[in-house]
């Protein structure tokens, strides 16, 4: 950070010396971008662009901080713009925006994007790996693989390994997948989606250790990034690990409070700890629906609500079942005090020497046969 305020001051200068250079706005906005100042970068991109409106750069820069501030369409609009102008570099920025489209799960238009890179730039490892991820999620697993064996064969890198393992993980090929994860760990140790890539074939090999080890180390290594410790806490909830499940939901509930899946999913982890957490599972669950959840989230809500007043209404059922229960066996047990308290005394003793062994008698509500007196169970 000390390097970017001194670089900060530098341009600065430069702008007070030269306040019509697009380039030192357009370095200056970079340096904002880089501190993660996109307002600030954005701004001074504008200037840049006002100045000089034929630099594919600016744009290009310029829809990057659109798309961390959330305004999709600018980035768009700005990467269009960035291809028409940089005939030099449009193979890049295609990609780029293949990669956008491919995070807003896009796969046909991220495909057009990566095939017209490759058309332009056919050397590029990378554009192969990105290709055959999107051929995968289209269920084109042989294509898939022979791009990603290109992109192995042009450059054995992290990124080629990782795309190859998540064909191989997409054909339930989960074994050849751990190999290519190894692989892209052993290159990019740092890069910690490869552990929960590396997890989740683990998972399907029925590998817990292994799974819960690559799920750990993830979050060791990026704690606030809320995927990772969401896929760890759903691991725990498969394991039936419900304390661990829901420590690791309420950590993705601060790091996104505006999630209405992260209440979802704690609600039925507090579910599945039994009564005592029904409420705390209900709470989860109407927060959910006042966040805003899509159809197939709002039917799994109700399904969890639902689910409580179900167990409810059954151990309601069975405490009245037990109570009643109760009841009969006490009032079974004061009976049988009676009888036998009637039985011993002088006045049962005088009255059955007075009878002969067929004679029907009924002391207090019960009747039989002389010695032979049945009291009901």
């Amino acid at each position: 950070m000390d390097d970017l305020n001194v670089k900060l001051a530098e341009y600065n200068q430069a702008i007070a010396v030269a306040p019509n250079d697009a380039n030192s706005y357009y370095e200056r906005g970079f340096v904002y971008q880089k501190m993660e100042q996109y307002d600030k970068a954005v701004a001074d991109y504008d200037k840049a662009i006002e100045i000089d409106t034929q630099q594919g750069e600016y744009y290009f820069k310029r829809g990057f901080c659109y798309l961390n501030l959330g305004k999709i369409e600018n980035t768009f609009a700005d990467y269009a713009k960035a291809i028409s102008f940089d005939q030099g570099r449009k193979d890049h920025y295609l990609e780029q925006r293949g990669l956008i489209y491919d995070m807003l799960q896009q796969t046909e238009a991220a495909f057009n994007d990566y095939n017209q890179a490759i058309m332009l730039n056919p050397n590029k490892g990378d554009y192969y790996a990105n290709r055959g991820s999107a051929y995968s999620k289209m269920g084109k697993f042989n294509e898939a693989l022979n791009d990603c064996d290109k992109a192995v064969e042009l450059n054995p890198s992290a990124v080629s390994y990782s795309a190859r393992g998540g064909v191989h993980s997409a054909m339930k090929n989960y074994a050849f997948a751990i190999i290519d994860y190894d692989k892209a760990i052993s290159l990019a140790p740092g890069y910690a989606q490869e552990y929960v890539n590396r997890a989740t074939a683990y998972k399907e090999m029925n590998n817990v250790n292994g799974a819960l080890a690559d799920y750990n180390e993830a979050v060791r290594r990026e704690p606030n990034n809320s995927y990772f410790v969401s896929a760890r806490g759903l691991f725990y909830y498969y394991l039936k690990q419900y304390d661990n499940a829901v420590a690791d939901f309420s950590k993705w509930i601060m790091l996104e409070p505006q999630s209405p899946r992260a209440y979802y999913h704690r609600g039925a982890a507090h579910l599945r700890k039994g009564p005592n957490e029904y409420n705390a599972a209900r709470a989860d669950f109407g927060k959910a629906f006042t966040l805003n959840p899509d159809s197939d989230l709002r039917k799994a809500i109700q399904s969890g609500v639902n689910a409580i007043d179900s167990q409810r209404e059954l151990i309601a059922t069975c405490e009245r079942e037990e109570q009643e229960r109760q009841r009969r066996e006490q009032e079974r047990q004061q009976r049988l005090a009676e009888f036998e308290k009637l039985k011993v005394s002088e006045g049962t003793a005088d009255f059955e020497t007075n009878l002969k062994p067929d004679d029907t008698v009924t002391i207090r509500g019960y009747k039989g046969k002389k010695n032979n007196i049945v009291i009901p169970s």
